[in-house]
């Protein structure tokens, strides 16, 4: 619910590094383009498609740096 500007503001002061950690929807992650990000954790991912997880997996390691991207998988859903 954040503002086209405060979206700007928070994906800059990551980019910088303050603060080390950003927490996100898959909504603010298309387009956006961090080099310094190096690590990917994407929780639930049975949710996604293999496509949507490889586009979201392209988004760390693009500052030619070692990169990780974990998917997490819940079973047992509830109803």
């Amino acid at each position: 619910r954040m503002s086209v500007e405060e979206k700007a503001e928070a994906i800059d002061r990551f980019d910088d590094g303050t603060p080390p950690i950003l927490v996100t929807t898959t909504v603010i992650e298309v387009g956006v383009d961090i080099s310094a990000a190096s690590m990917m954790v994407i929780l639930d991912a049975q949710q996604f498609g293999l496509s949507q997880l490889h586009q979201l997996r392209g988004r760390v390691g693009r500052g030619g740096q070692q990169a990780i991207c974990m998917a997490h998988h819940r079973t047992g859903l509830a109803p």
